[in-house]
């Protein structure tokens, strides 16, 4: 009787132990994939000034689009939002 107590705590303690454990995994966005976070390299000390100097940084988790965003794309996002192109260069994309 003793063995079969021990043997049901032990399995009760063993499902909460899976289930508290569980990995949590990223939400999931259409047409978007998930990047963990990590260190990376960045820059560079071969090429122009500007690119340099070439170091390893950590970035934070994020997600991005898994294609890019089209001219066509942003203007129907800023006529949608209201939300004001940011430089010269796209002003003149979206006229």
């Amino acid at each position: 009787m003793k063995k079969l107590f021990l043997f049901i705590i032990f399995f009760v303690l063993l499902c909460l132990f899976l289930v508290f454990c569980k990995k949590n995994s990223a939400p999931q966005y259409p047409g978007m994939v998930f990047v963990p976070a990590g260190e990376v390299i960045i820059g560079s000390n071969e090429s122009y000034a500007y690119e340099g100097p070439k170091q390893k940084v950590y970035i934070k988790e994020f997600f991005i689009d898994k294609t890019e965003v089209t001219n066509k794309q942003y203007k129907r996002f800023i006529d949608a939002t209201g939300y004001p192109p940011t430089t010269a260069l796209e002003k003149w994309l979206l006229s």
